[in-house]
């Protein structure tokens, strides 16, 4: 496998997670990601940069308990 290349629909949570995954792997596997061109039907292919997905992924929730702390202490 040379690259893998992510559709316009695919959501960036999956792009995330393919990524991790295989990154580490043999080989010099690249990723993409289409977009479409403005103004036009013509998709183009860009490289995805794997610092740009670290810097939104993983996303964890938190309660409001978490965030604020118990009810009691105010």
């Amino acid at each position: 496998m040379i690259d893998i290349t992510f559709g316009l629909r695919c959501p960036s949570s999956i792009v995330h997670s393919v990524v991790r995954t295989l990154e580490n792997s043999e080989g010099d596997l690249k990723f993409y990601q289409m977009h479409q061109v403005r103004g036009s039907y013509a998709l183009s292919r860009t490289e995805v940069e794997l610092g740009e997905i670290e810097n939104y992924y993983p996303r964890t929730s938190r309660s409001g308990i978490e965030i604020f702390g118990p009810i009691d202490s105010y």
